[in-house]
């Protein structure tokens, strides 16, 4: 099976497939897409409000429940790595295990929004 980028069209690995899978996850508002309805994260509705550090563990939470549905990776932690309250961006790490490879990986600064 050929995997294609989405940023490209050119073939990409398998390990570089996930990595934009999750990207897309958790960056695409939940039934936004016409196709995919359940593809998404109901974390961005948490986010459309100030974020805190009193809501890590919510974040986590979302997070989790969100890539639920990635079956190539199985996260061990995850860690808020950046917040920037005054534009509302948010950075996460998360750290886990390549299940093809049974590779650790740490998958580090993905911004979410």
């Amino acid at each position: 099976m050929v995997l294609i980028s989405r940023h490209t069209g050119l073939p990409i690995s398998d390990f570089d497939h996930m990595i934009e899978s999750i990207t897309t996850r958790l960056t695409t508002y939940k039934s936004t897409r016409t196709y995919r309805r359940g593809l998404g994260a109901g974390l961005l509705e948490m986010l459309d409000s100030t974020i805190t550090k009193d809501k890590e563990l919510d974040l986590m939470y979302y997070i989790i429940s969100d890539l639920r549905d990635e079956t190539r990776l199985q996260i061990d932690k995850i860690t808020i790595s950046d917040i920037e309250a005054i534009d509302n961006k948010l950075y996460i790490d998360l750290h886990g295990v390549y299940l093809p490879t049974g590779q650790y990986i740490k998958l580090e600064g993905l911004r979410v929004k």
